[in-house]
């Protein structure tokens, strides 16, 4: 049987070059158990830089890592930890403005979020609120 952190790893390796962004969905239903299969595809590329938004608990601190970049434009208690010790930057963004950074300077190759199912299909979770955005700028998305 193949981990969670396998499966992540790989869907990162397929869709995120070295250097690339990847979108993760934050809030209360945030994905953090794939948080280590986006540090050993980072390990892996070399660089990666993880997009999110408002991040909660104390998970979030496994990107403290060399090859992670994040940056946040919303924090959250989770991100303290990495803002203070400038692992993790913040861009004050209002989320309407986050449509149009998401088609520039944001540009995510893969976005992971939480997902349900919706009868016979995978559907987006509780945590939606700027993936669409993301999406809709071209990232893939992996639920």
């Amino acid at each position: 049987m193949t981990s969670i952190t396998e499966t992540i790893c790989d869907a990162v390796l397929a869709h995120v070059p070295p250097g690339g962004r990847l979108g993760l969905s934050d809030g209360a239903g945030a994905p953090t158990e794939v948080l280590d299969g986006v540090v050993a595809a980072a390990e892996q590329l070399g660089h990666v830089e993880v997009i999110c938004g408002w991040c909660l608990g104390d998970r979030w601190t496994v990107l403290d890592h060399p090859s992670v970049r994040v940056t946040t434009f919303m924090g959250g208690y989770g991100m303290r930890s990495l803002l203070r010790s400038g692992r993790a930057r913040y861009l004050p963004l209002r989320l309407g403005n986050l449509p149009a950074a998401f088609h520039g300077p944001l540009r995510c190759d893969l976005i992971i979020a939480s997902g349900r199912v919706d009868g016979d299909r995978w559907g987006r979770g509780t945590e939606i609120c700027w993936t669409p955005a993301a999406q809709e700028a071209g990232a893939e998305l992996v639920l």
